[in-house]
């Protein structure tokens, strides 16, 4: 079985975040973009291991890294992209109730998390399947 190692990801004015913690440590990286802060986290994440002088013996199997985001991290990278009305549309979650979530006034609930990830992934095999002529 593979070993699903998680980067959280956050945002900043400036650039993004990444870290990554378990019982052999805290790895974190910064990026301007998110391609930049995943090529920096894998490079960091191999450095970690190398120099622990005792070594998860999950390491001697396959792992893979993956990123996620906080709501409104997510949220504020797409602000540019997706309208909250067309955010409201693909989840069914009010527009002013995204714009909190925005803002950080409110943490959505677990079931609204999954809601917007959910429509963010179907949307995502829609257009997987476009072909354009």
């Amino acid at each position: 079985m593979m070993k699903k190692i998680l980067f959280r990801v956050g945002q900043t004015a400036n650039n993004y975040s990444a870290i990554y913690e378990d019982n052999y440590g805290t790895v974190v990286v910064t990026g301007e973009s998110l391609e930049d802060l995943k090529d920096k986290a894998v490079d960091a994440l191999k450095f970690h291991f190398e120099g622990l002088d005792l070594k998860p013996s999950w390491l001697k199997r396959k792992w893979a890294v993956s990123f996620a985001f906080e709501t409104q991290d997510l949220l504020c990278y797409y602000n540019q992209i997706f309208t909250r009305a067309a955010l409201s549309k693909l989840t069914g979650i009010n527009e002013k109730q995204l714009g909190h979530y925005l803002q950080g006034v409110h943490k959505p609930r677990p079931e609204k998390t999954k809601r917007i990830e959910a429509a963010l992934h179907k949307l995502g095999k829609e257009l997987q399947s476009v072909e354009l002529v």
